[in-house]
This record gives structure tokens, sequence and C-alpha cells, in this order.
């Protein structure tokens, strides 16, 4: 027993009575636990600077664009933080606890400071199991350790294993552990998952983030609806049945379903749509299906495959453009058209930077391609020639935020290559003289047809083969502007005989065309092939502006009451009497919206 007079058992050099001994009811084990909370609670404070805070903030950035498919936010930010302080910037830490070590005097806290200085990366196997106390044997070592306390639930572990961060804590035992926050249990089943970790954790030199990314092939992080399982899971079989490597794939699909309603009938349709946009991307290769025949796999139609495929590619961009710190708009539409203009779409500069990466590299196998997409997916692309420089810059003028960025980034661009189409469609734009705007459009059309390759069903899902499709558009609406309809039919017709999906709109263009050609049947024809339904605005106004020409008279008050109600900005433009000018370069169209009322007056334009 001690005595009063005793030196207190805490380690503080102090007498009993003078210090623990003061009243009965204190809990030497609860004190020293609370002291060393404290200390780990002020590292933030004091072990982080200023520059410090400003790398975590870029390396969570990193983390969550790698990881917010595989786990939850508070896990990811936990996971960065971690293996940061403990381990790439480990001095922070180990300094933070020498100083306050200085600081003490009881010596249980000294030991156990001492002991924090050498945190670890454990995969342990939970062999025994007793409350919240469990005895992990180490996978690397063979040593056995214990963890008790809340960092274990009461729920049998037996089995399983756990993965993360330690640190030895004689308060847990001799072989005792403490564990940080981003602890991870991983169930019996997944024995792959642990060999795959136990091979990283043999290197000689830790790729962290790559470590918790071999996380993402599993995807039982999140409770499902059923028809999102079914899409996973027919995912999963496709892509073993075909021998494609399911893990960027799956990851994906699965940030697509979490951040989506999905109101899909048939859930093929659904995995139809994520297999093609796996095509379009190079994740999935060699392509085994075309898109007619994928869709014939899974006894879906080609417009309900495109569909998908649009929606989940449109996700994906939108994710890359949160990355870049762009705001681009979301919508939902029951069309296929989703995004025309004459300007590309925001998918394809990521397409491409994507194929010209890999085609600076030769693989041997599937999963190095897969393997080297996910590492440099986020890095910007450096181009290796003047062709690239000048496409690269092209697109940036494409996205450029104001009309003088847009002109300067253009004039850089032809430097590099004056004989690019995109050069060529920009400094059309550009112009005021019709001569020199035809003359680049012409240019364009001929530069861009070299690059072009027939040997796809649907040239829309190359890359390569939009800068053609581009420049027959452009040029097209550019001639309708021009009054000169017939000679705009002819490179419609063309966009259509090789891009049959017609994500551009084309098909609105020819009614128009049609129309004021006094080709009334087949204006009405092609408008009942294209009409979704009797509430779809777009058609709506087409068949009044047919009507119009056909029988030279006022359209009903009726008509235009029920135009107004399917999209009210309509009205003010017709008013207004403003020419239109060349077609809108970007539209995001949703029914009712503005997008969608600047395409009915430039269809309608003349007309009504």
């Amino acid at each position: 027993m001690v005595s009063r007079n005793d030196p207190c058992t805490c380690g503080s050099g102090k007498k009993y009575k003078k210090c623990c001994g003061k009243t009965n009811v204190v809990d030497m084990n609860v004190m020293i636990d609370e002291e060393l909370d404290l200390i780990i609670e002020g590292f933030a404070e004091e072990g982080l600077g200023p520059r410090e805070y400003g790398a975590l903030d870029s390396r969570l950035h990193k983390w969550t664009s790698a990881l917010r498919n595989v786990f939850e936010p508070e896990l990811i930010e936990a996971l960065a933080m971690d293996t940061y302080i403990y381990f790439e910037e480990g001095t922070l830490w180990t300094n933070y606890i020498k100083k306050q070590i200085k600081k003490q005097k009881r010596s249980k806290i000294i030991e156990v400071l001492t002991e924090w200085q050498h945190p670890f990366l454990l995969l342990g196997k939970i062999v025994t199991q007793t409350g919240h106390s469990v005895t992990l044997r180490d996978e690397i070592t063979g040593e056995t350790h214990t963890i008790n306390g809340d960092q274990v639930e009461e729920e049998s572990h037996i089995g399983k294993w756990l993965f993360g961060i330690v640190m030895p804590d004689s308060r847990r035992g001799p072989t005792g552990l403490i564990g940080t926050d981003g602890l991870i249990f991983i169930p019996e089943y997944d024995s792959n998952l642990v060999d795959q970790l136990i091979q990283k954790l043999k290197e000689s030199e830790h790729d962290y983030l790559s470590m918790y990314q071999l996380f993402a092939k599993k995807i039982n992080h999140f409770d499902f609806k059923p028809i999102q399982q079914e899409v996973l899971d027919l995912t999963q079989q496709f892509l073993m049945k075909y021998q494609y490597d399911p893990q960027l794939m799956m990851s994906l699909l699965t940030g697509f379903l979490l951040n989506n309603e999905l109101k899909a009938k048939k859930s093929s349709a659904v995995v139809a749509g994520a297999i093609q946009v796996g095509y379009d991307l190079d994740i999935l290769s060699p392509p085994i299906m075309t898109m007619k025949e994928l869709a014939n796999y899974f006894d879906v139609s080609s417009t309900t495959l495109a569909k998908y495929r649009n929606q989940i590619t449109e996700f994906l961009m939108e994710e890359i453009a949160k990355e870049k710190a762009e705001e681009r708009a979301t919508f939902k539409s029951p069309s296929i058209l989703v995004d025309i203009g004459t300007d590309p779409r925001g998918t394809e500069q990521f397409m491409w930077e994507m194929l010209m990466r890999s085609k600076q590299q030769d693989f041997d196998a599937v999963e190095e391609l897969n393997a080297y997409m996910i590492e440099k997916m986020k890095e910007e692309y450096k181009p290796i020639n003047n062709h690239e420089r000048a496409q690269l810059l092209c697109y940036q003028a494409y996205a450029a935020d104001s009309v003088q960025e847009r002109v300067q980034l253009t004039k850089k661009a032809e430097k590099f290559d004056s004989k690019l189409a995109d050069v060529h469609l920009l400094l059309a734009e550009q112009s005021d003289h019709v001569v020199v705007q035809e003359n680049h459009y012409l240019k364009a059309l001929q530069s861009s047809s070299k690059h072009y390759d027939d040997s796809y069903d649907d040239a829309g899902k190359y890359v390569l083969n939009r800068p053609y499709l581009r420049a027959l558009f452009a040029y097209s609406t550019w001639l309708m502007t021009q009054n000169q309809e017939k000679e705009a039919l002819d490179y419609l017709y063309r966009i259509l005989e090789v891009n049959p999906s017609d994500q551009q709109g084309v098909r609105y263009l020819m009614v128009r065309a049609y129309a004021k050609l006094g080709l009334f049947e087949k204006a009405y024809d092609l408008l009942d092939e294209i009409k979704p339904h009797d509430d779809d605005a777009i058609t709506h106004y087409l068949e009044m502006a047919i009507e119009t020409m056909e029988t030279k008279e006022k359209t009903m008050k009726a008509a235009l009451v029920h135009g107004e109600k399917l999209n009210p900005h309509v009205q003010k433009l017709l008013k207004s009497g403003k020419k239109p000018g060349v077609f809108p370069q970007s539209l995001i169209m949703q029914p009712g919206n503005q997008d969608e009322a600047k395409l009915i007056y430039w269809l309608v334009y003349g007309i009504l």
C-alpha cells in the first residue's frame, strides 16, 4: 500500500498526498488516458503550420478524387492526413512527440509517448476476441498484437483482417497497440485483397494511395437498391466472361450509381450503356462488340443504350470538371439529345487526352493499360508535338470564359498548326466576311477528312473523328444561315450516314431545311420519326413552322398557348425578332429551359 508521504505512483515526482492521494476516487489510468488524448488533440494546433495545412488541402483533394467511390468522406480525410503526418512527413509527428515528452513528469505518459514515435502500417488477422479486445497476427512479421477499446466493435471479427496505421502502446499490455482513425476491417472472403496488400507492404517504398485504391474492387461498402446491385452484378459477370480487368470499370460505375437516381426499367440497359462507355474511353479494350451488337446482347434498343451511355459519360465528365474547378450545368433529359452546338462536348478533350496518352506507351496487357490510365487520368496532359499543342489549345479556346480569350488561344493554336481543322472552325466563327468564313469551313472539312477513320459503325465513338463531324455540322448550319438549305442537306445527310446515333440534333435541322424548301411531306415524316411525345417543345414548334410554311396562314392561337406552356422562353425570343445568327456554340438542354428555347428560336426564325 502506498503511504501518503511516498512518491506518487503516477511518476509526477510529487508526494502521493499532494497528488493522486488528494481523493480516493481518482482513477490513474483514466487520468493518463485523458492527458494522452489531449496531446493527440493538440497536434493539429502545435504540430502543423500554414505550409503543412496547404499541402494537406491539396492532398485531400487528390485522395478524394481517387477514393470518393470507395470510402466515405470522413474516412478518406483520415487516411490522407494520417499517412501524411505519420509516414510521408513523419518528422512532424516525431518532433511534436519529442517536445511533449520534455514537458511531462509522469513516467507512464513518457513511456507511452516514446512508444508512439514508431507508428507502422499493420495488416493483421484477428485470431481471438474478447468483448472489445482482439488479438491479431501480423501478416508480415508473424508477431501477435492486442488492440482494444472503442476502436473495436463488440460484434465478432474473428477470421477478419484489420488494416491501418497503429502505434505501440504498453497501456494495452506488452504487445498492445493503439490504432488511428483509419482502421479498416476486411472480411474473411476477401483474401485476394489481402494478398495484394501484403505484396504492397513488402515493397521497399510504399505508395499509400495505391494501397487504398486496391479497395476499389470491393463494392460492398455501400447499401445499394436491388436494381443497382443487379447492374453491378451483371456488369461484373460480363467483364469476367470476356476477361476484362474489372477494377476501373466497376469503380466508375459504382460512383455513377451512388450519385444518380436510377429510374431504369431494365438493369441490362444501364449495363449496356456502361460497357459502351468502357469501349468509348478505352477502359475496356479491345472492343468485342459494336454498339448494335451490344444492344442485342443485352436485349435493349440502341436508343436506350445510347441514353445511358450519355448519362454515364456526362457524369464522368462532370466529376473531372469538378477537379478542375469548372462549373458545368447538370440536367436530366428524357431524349437522346443532351448537349449540342458547334463546340465539342465536354467529354471530348478528356477522351482525346486519354487516347494520346495510350498512343505514347506500349502495353503487353489490358491490365497495364488500365493501371497507366488510372495513374495518369488526373494529371495535366503535356503534348509531344505541334499538332497536339494546337489541338489542346483549340480545346482550351472552346472552353474559354470570354471571347477575347477564345481569340487569343485560337491565334496561339494557329501558330503551331495552321492546317488543323479546329483552327479553321474557330477562325471561321471569328471572321465577319462571308467568303473568308466559307473558305475556313471548307479547309476544316478538307483537313479533318484526312484523319477520318471509316472503320467505325458510328463515327462519333472514335474521338479523332469528332473534328470531321464538327466541321460537317458547323458548315451545314452556316449554309442554312445563308439560305442554302439544299446544299446544307447534303452535309446533314453525310453526318447521319456516318453517325446514325445523331448526338448533334441533325434531324431537327433537316426538318427546318425540308420546310424551307417546300418538302412538307418529308418534313412531317421526319418529324413523326423523331417526336418523343406530344409534350415535346422542339417538335411542337417545328410542326407549327411546317404548317405555317405550307398553309401560308398565321399560327393558331391555341398552338401558341400550348407552346408557351411547354417552354415559356420561346415567345419572348419570337417577340424580340432579333436575328439569331450562327448556330449556338453550346446548348445544355432540359425541357422548358432557356437553352431549349434558343434552339427552337434558331429553328423557326423567319417562319413563325
